[in-house]
C-alpha cells in the first residue's frame, strides 16, 4: 500500500512537473513578445499595433509550445516515470537517470536559444545588387543607376534617394540597404548614354528573399533638344531628366522619380540645348524641366531628327490669379490642388499645394493634361478673406480654362472650441473643411488639410478669419482620438463658441 502511494505520489509530482514546464514556455515566450513590443514602441509605433506586430513576428503560439514540449515536456515526462521505474528495479539505474536529465538541461538551453532566435534581428542591413547588359548581352559599364528605396520601419513609411555608377562589369552594389524584417520596395532607373532608359519596380513582404536586378537595354537615339518656355525662349540653365519614357505600341512604362531628378545630372546651356541619348524612335516621353521656382512637365513624342524642338506647353498645367474685392491683386494666398485621375483605368487622387506671387498669379505644372480623363479642385486660402473653391471634370482630349479666383472680405473671428461637456479643446489642430453659401459649397479635402491648419491655444480659442458672416462652416478636428468634423452657423461677433459634439 505504501509503495503504491509512493508511486501515485511520483505520478503527481511528475505531473505538476509538467507544468512547471509548460508555464516556463510561456514566461519565455512573453518575455521575447514584450521585449519586440518595447522595441516597437520605441521606434514610433502605437501601443496596440506594437502588440499585434510582435505577435505576428513569432507566429502561432502553439506552434511554439508544442516545438518547446518536444524537446523538454515529453522527455521531462517520460524520465520522471523512468525514476519511479528505477528506485524499484535498480539503484544504478539512478546514475542513468542523471545523465539524461543533464541532457534534458541541455535541450532546455536549447530551447530558449530557439526563442530568441523566432525574433528576427531588425538591425541585420542587406546589399542590393544589379547587372545591366546591352542588347547582345555585354556588360555596361559607368551607367548611372538611381534608386528610390522604401521602407516602414516601426510601421512609418519612409522614402529615400540614392545613386551611383555600374562597374566595368556592368555590375552596381547598394552596400547595407535594407533589411528583411520590414517591408521594402525599390524603384531602380538606368541611365546610360546611347541605351534606352529603363527601370523597374517592386514590392517585398517582410522576411521575402530579394532578387538581383537584371537589366538588358535597347539601344537609343543621338538626339538633342532645344528645350524652349512657353514664351517661345530658349531655357537655358535648367535642370532636366526624363520622369517617363514608353515605348510606341507598347503599355509598359519605364519610371523616374522628381526625388533623383537632380541626381541624372542633365542641365541646357546657354542656348537651351541638352543632349540626351535615352530614348528610341516613337518613345512617348515626359520631361520635367525646373529652373528657379518654375516646374515644368513637356510630354512630346520623340522623332528620328538628330535636333528636336520641344516647349513647355501652356494648355497643360492648372492656373489662375487670385484678387480681392476690389480686384487688388491677392500675395502669398494658399492654393491648393486635388487632381483625381483614372490611369490605366485605376483611381488615384493626388494633392498639390503652392503659393499666388506679388501678381496674385498660382501654376502647377503637374494636372489639367489634354490626353487624360481629370478632375481638379483648386482651393484658395487667406487669412481675412473668405476662402473659395472650384471644380471642375474634364475629359481625355480637353483641357480647363483658368482657374481665376475674387475673395471677399472675411468676418475677423476667435473661435472658442470646447468640447461636449464644455470643456475647452486645448492645442488642438483645427482647419477649415468646408463653407456653404446660398449658393454654393467651398471645400476644401481633408488631405490637404495640413497646409491650412491652426492650432488652439491653451483655452480652446483659435483666430479663424476665412469665414463671411451667414456662412455654414465646417471645421476638421484632428485629435488622438480620431479625426472629427464640427459644423455650424458664422455670426457676425468676434468671437464665437463651437462645440464640438453633442452632450
Amino acid at each position: 500500500m505504501a509503495a503504491s502511494t509512493g508511486l501515485f505520489g511520483l505520478g503527481s509530482w511528475t505531473w505538476r512537473s509538467s507544468q512547471v514546464i509548460d508555464r516556463e514556455i510561456d514566461e519565455e515566450l512573453d518575455f521575447h513578445i514584450e521585449c519586440r513590443t518595447r522595441e516597437l514602441i520605441e521606434s514610433g509605433l502605437d501601443p496596440a499595433a506594437a502588440a499585434d506586430e510582435a505577435l505576428r513576428l513569432f507566429g502561432g503560439r502553439d506552434r511554439i509550445r508544442r516545438q518547446c514540449r518536444q524537446a523538454v515536456y515529453g522527455r521531462g515526462v517520460w524520465l520522471m516515470s523512468s525514476l519511479g521505474l528505477g528506485m524499484v528495479v535498480s539503484i544504478a539505474a539512478i546514475a542513468w537517470l542523471t545523465n539524461q536529465l543533464a541532457l534534458a538541461n541541455q535541450q532546455n538551453a536549447a530551447m530558449h536559444t530557439m526563442l530568441a532566435a523566432l525574433q528576427a534581428d531588425p538591425e541585420v542591413k542587406h546589399d542590393l545588387v544589379g547587372e545591366i547588359t546591352d542588347a547582345r548581352g555585354q556588360p555596361v559599364a559607368s551607367a548611372k543607376v538611381l534608386l528610390i528605396f522604401k521602407s516602414w520601419p516601426g510601421g512609418r513609411y519612409s522614402q529615400r534617394a540614392f545613386h551611383q555608377t555600374s562597374d566595368k562589369d556592368g555590375a552596381f552594389r547598394f552596400k547595407e540597404l535594407y533589411s528583411s524584417a520590414t517591408q521594402t520596395a525599390f524603384l531602380v532607373t538606368v541611365l546610360a548614354d546611347g541605351h534606352a532608359m529603363h527601370s523597374e519596380y517592386v514590392l517585398y513582404k517582410p522576411n521575402a528573399a530579394v532578387k538581383t536586378f537584371q537589366f538588358r537595354l535597347q539601344p537609343a537615339l543621338e538626339k538633342t533638344f532645344v528645350v524652349r518656355g512657353a514664351d517661345g525662349q530658349p531655357l537655358a540653365q535648367a535642370a532636366v531628366w526624363p520622369g517617363t519614357r514608353q515605348p510606341d505600341k507598347n503599355d509598359e512604362e519605364f519610371l523616374m522619380y522628381d526625388q533623383s531628378g537632380t541626381d541624372a545630372g542633365y542641365k541646357t546651356d546657354a542656348a537651351g540645348q541638352v543632349r540626351m541619348a535615352l530614348f528610341a524612335l516613337g518613345d512617348s516621353v515626359e520631361l520635367r524641366v525646373t529652373k528657379d521656382k518654375m516646374d515644368e512637365t513637356i510630354r512630346f513624342v520623340v522623332d528620328r531628327s538628330p535636333e528636336q524642338v520641344i516647349s513647355v506647353s501652356t494648355t497643360s498645367g492648372v492656373q489662375g490669379t487670385v484678387t480681392d474685392a476690389s480686384g487688388k491683386p491677392v500675395a502669398n494666398a494658399k492654393v491648393l490642388l486635388i487632381r483625381k485621375s483614372w490611369p490605366e483605368g485605376k483611381y488615384q487622387q493626388e494633392p498639390f499645394v503652392t503659393n499666388t506671387d506679388a501678381a496674385g498669379k498660382y501654376r502647377f505644372a503637374d494636372g489639367n493634361v489634354e490626353k487624360d480623363r481629370e478632375a481638379l479642385l483648386v482651393s484658395v486660402v487667406k487669412d481675412g478673406l473668405a476662402f473659395q473653391s472650384t471644380y471642375v471634370t474634364k475629359k481625355a482630349g480637353e483641357t480647363a480654362g483658368a482657374f481665376d479666383f475674387q475673395l471677399a472680405p472675411a468676418v475677423k473671428k476667435t473661435i472658442l472650441l470646447r468640447a461636449a461637456a464644455g470643456k475647452p479643446l486645448a492645442d488642438t489642430t483645427v482647419a477649415p473643411s468646408q463653407r456653404t453659401t446660398k449658393s454654393k459649397d467651398h471645400l476644401i479635402y481633408a488631405m490637404s488639410a495640413s497646409s491650412v491648419s491652426y492650432k488652439t491655444d491653451a483655452d480652446g480659442k483659435v483666430a479663424m478669419n476665412v469665414f463671411e458672416a451667414g456662412d455654414e462652416a465646417h471645421l476638421l478636428i484632428l485629435s488622438p482620438a480620431g479625426p472629427q468634423t464640427v459644423k455650424f452657423p458664422v455670426d457676425s461677433q468676434p468671437e464665437q463658441a463651437v462645440s464640438a459634439g453633442k452632450p
